[in-house]
């Protein structure tokens, strides 16, 4: 009789998560990050699909790092899964380099991780210019 009512209880619950996912209410993919990245040769995982400036918020934060952005901030969609391969901090942040350089630039400092936002010329393209 409770395993009766435990299984109907579950098929509630499966239910209720597929009709969430299907609304678009919650995400089935779960970014897992390490939770400190102590080393640019540090091996990390991640599976991220979203805007880069959050990605790099949240890395930078797990390498002790302050993020700072400037320019106007513009979509920079951002496909990076290397959830199953090793790949390094440095590495992670070159294929991120190489999926938005169309609009920003990224620096990491010393104790500081950047997102420049380049600037649009009138003509449609992007300005690269000296940046402080």
């Amino acid at each position: 009789m409770v395993d009766q009512e435990l299984r109907e209880q579950a098929i509630k619950i499966k239910l209720a998560q597929d009709e969430l996912y299907q609304a678009g209410a919650i995400n089935r993919t779960r970014y897992k990050f390490p939770t400190i990245i102590n080393a640019n040769s540090q091996y990390v995982r991640v599976s991220w699909q979203g805007d880069a400036y959050e990605l790099l918020e949240q890395l930078a934060k797990q390498r002790g790092l302050q993020f700072t952005s400037q320019g106007i901030k513009l979509p920079l969609p951002l496909n990076i899964d290397v959830g199953g391969s090793k790949v390094t901090f440095e590495q992670l942040l070159t294929l991120i380099r190489q999926q938005t350089q169309y609009r920003a630039t990224i620096n990491q400092k010393p104790g500081e991780l950047q997102l420049l936002y380049l600037t649009p010329s009138k003509k449609g393209s992007f300005l690269r210019g000296t940046r402080p």
